[in-house]
């Protein structure tokens, strides 16, 4: 039986030593990850789009998991949220938002939005991988979310 192909991470990171450790996260992943780094809201709109230099497939493949910063300049991921969810063909995708914010009104906002999970910004590589790890377990395992063909996003208000 062939190996499964490899779970494909979009991350939008605008800080640079953020950018680091998250690449360096995805490296020390224990499971078969792949990722590429946005730095900015319109970078990641032109790569989940096929725009421009990311049309070809084979060297950008189709994001199974995003996670992405709150807070970036020229655009936040809020607003990368709300547009993902706008679009047919990227609904499904569970989008994750990592932030340095503790404030519980914030982050039910963003998941009132249609995050499907809002998380503390892990400090060092090793929690970050374990992070990395357990999302790669949850939607990229055989059978689970992104892939299963009858599963729907909704947002959690929506959901039973």
């Amino acid at each position: 039986m062939p190996a499964s192909p490899p779970c494909h991470f979009l991350a939008i990171e605008d800080d640079e030593n953020d950018a680091f450790l998250v690449k360096r996260a995805f490296i020390k992943s224990s499971r078969p990850v792949t990722a590429f780094i946005c730095r900015n809201v319109p970078e990641a709109k032109a790569y989940l789009s096929c725009a421009g230099m990311y049309a070809d497939e084979e060297r950008f493949p189709r994001s199974d998991v995003i996670i992405s910063d709150l807070h970036m300049p020229g655009g936040d991921g809020l607003e990368l949220l709300v547009w993902v969810r706008d679009q047919p063909e990227l609904q499904k995708i569970p989008f994750i938002i990592m932030t340095g914010s503790s404030n519980q009104v914030e982050q039910h906002q963003i998941l009132e939005r249609g995050a499907t999970k809002v998380v503390q910004k892990p400090p060092t590589i090793p929690e970050l991988t374990k992070l990395i790890d357990h999302f790669a377990d949850e939607w990229c395992a055989p059978g689970s979310f992104p892939a299963t063909e009858s599963s729907e996003w909704a947002p959690p208000s929506a959901r039973p």
